[in-house]
């Protein structure tokens, strides 16, 4: 940390062009490429040194995006719902361990394996150029609603079997309950992938220059709503299906909000607020 510089781009968009082309030398020192681009940087510098200067002049903190334009803050509070749908799901799920039939230990290693396996596989499809970010967070919600969805129909037939007095039916309701655990931890798979590509999103589509107080915006809003995730799990005390109804829910609403979001896979990252906007319209 101590050891590593800052990239050209963060001091470029925040109107520090000397510290800018430092980088840029010790970047041509040792990959001979960086001069390339410094001189681009010196044509460019005359026009944006106004625009970053009075990018700059404006508050340090997260109150910074609201003022910088409604396409901003529209952004910042989609991408925080974003974060929050994934994470209710994720610590929502994860809370519910104690209601699956079997060894809670045992559930504890399948969830972490299915944690793992979510996000290990992401990148192959969020970086997929027919599939790309947004359609990765569609895909993803949907997979989870279906999942969450399925889940509340095998509660609801445990909730029979038992008003029956049925007994353990042998085979068949083994493989009830391996389906029910199966289940649960594709959505903890679906969940961390879908925290995964937040994060990768979060990074790529808001400038430079406010990108650290945008991701700080977003976690804290988002990890705001998802801190109702135990009180979501104690409403199975009044109707056991429930908590697996408002995560289906939840996916369903992540999913819609997909609906008009930028892609950014492929496209420069913006460096200033007229590029977001910009990327925002398309």
């Amino acid at each position: 940390y101590f050891f590593t510089d800052e990239t050209a781009a963060f001091y470029f968009g925040k109107g520090q062009f000397d510290r800018c082309q430092k980088i840029l030398r010790k970047m041509g020192r040792v990959n001979g490429r960086g001069y390339e681009v410094l001189e681009e940087v010196q044509v460019e510098m005359t026009d944006d040194t106004d625009n970053a200067a009075k990018e700059n002049e404006t508050n340090n903190s997260f109150l910074i995006i609201f003022q910088s334009g409604t396409e901003i803050l529209s952004m910042a509070i989609k991408c925080s719902l974003l974060w929050a749908m994934s994470s209710l799901l994720y610590y929502g799920l994860a809370y519910n361990i104690s209601v699956l039939p079997g060894n809670d230990f045992i559930n504890l290693t399948i969830g972490a394996v299915f944690d793992a396996f979510g996000s290990l596989t992401y990148p192959f499809y969020a970086d997929h150029p027919k599939i790309g970010r947004r359609n990765a967070f569609r895909l993803l919600f949907t997979v989870g609603a279906f999942v969450t969805g399925v889940n509340v129909f095998f509660i609801l037939e445990d909730e029979r079997n038992k008003l029956d007095c049925v007994q353990d039916e042998g085979d068949g309701n083994k493989i009830s309950q391996i389906l029910q655990i199966f289940l649960w931890g594709l959505g903890r798979s679906i969940s961390s992938a879908a925290f995964s590509v937040t994060y990768q999103y979060i990074s790529e589509v808001f400038p430079t220059f406010l990108r650290s107080r945008a991701m700080g915006f977003c976690a804290f809003f988002a990890n705001l709503l998802a801190s109702f995730s135990p009180a979501v799990i104690g409403l199975r005390r009044f109707y056991s299906w429930l908590p697996n109804l408002i995560f289906t829910g939840c996916c369903v609403f992540g999913s819609i909000l997909t609906i008009g979001l930028p892609e950014t896979l492929g496209r420069e990252t913006p460096v200033n607020v007229e590029e977001a906007k910009k990327m925002y319209r398309g």
